[in-house]
């Protein structure tokens, strides 16, 4: 019998052993973990847009980008879950097509919309004990939609027409971001965006654009 307690007393040990590496590995990766409960990263943002709507709110979308920029507030709940703030502005290109108008006949117009929104975001990082980190987003709001048509008829004749609308906004974003020093990062995210708008103001149900952002900020509250 005590032969037998000590065998059974070596694989405790070694579960023990085991054990207390692991821990003590865990404590030595938290202390150097980019991301911790209470880390606060704010951002300032900038980059490209493309619609992906034919045919509701613009009546032409082949070519039409656009550029974007904003800002963005993030507090970390748990090392791997932020929520907080995004707000963004959209100015699409100009955009000019044909239309028959029973009373003027054929008239050019020329249509430039432009978007603002204002989320609350939800971000899950996957890897936030590491420099380099892939991230999920997911954002929902408000938007502020408008248009800027411009009617041109035969003989000179101008007239120029503001549209804005007023909706729901939801976002689902990917994207890297990297940690230059303990508190200067840079990011890219590929974001799509969808814009509900109205019918009756500005000639469609949604809008639906893809935005390719840049990102540069700063990382504080790490305890």
């Amino acid at each position: 019998m005590a032969g037998f307690s000590k065998r059974a007393e070596q694989p405790m040990k070694n579960l023990f052993s085991a054990l207390l590496c692991a821990w003590l590995l865990m404590g030595a990766a938290l202390a150097d973990a980019q991301l911790v409960q209470g880390t606060q990263t704010g951002k300032l943002v900038m980059g490209a847009c493309s619609p992906l709507t034919r045919e509701e709110v613009i009546y032409k979308t082949e070519g039409l980008t656009g550029v974007c920029g904003g800002a963005q507030y993030l507090y970390y709940i748990l090392p791997f879950l932020a929520a907080g703030v995004d707000v963004k502005y959209m100015a699409f290109s100009k955009n000019s097509y044909d239309l028959d108008d029973d009373g003027w006949g054929s008239v050019t117009v020329e249509d430039t919309p432009s978007a603002a929104t204002y989320m609350a975001v939800l971000r899950d990082d996957l890897l936030p004990e590491k420099k380099f980190r892939p991230y999920g987003l997911l954002g929902i709001g408000v938007n502020n939609f408008s248009r800027r048509l411009v009617w041109i008829a035969p003989g000179y004749y101008r007239e120029e027409i503001f549209r804005k609308s007023t909706g729901v906004a939801f976002a689902l974003a990917a994207g890297v971001d990297h940690d230059f020093t303990e508190n200067v990062l840079a990011g890219f995210e590929l974001r799509w965006n969808y814009l509900g708008t109205s019918e009756d103001k500005v000639g469609g149900f949604h809008f639906t654009f893809m935005s390719m952002l840049l990102n540069v900020g700063w990382k504080f509250g790490q305890k």
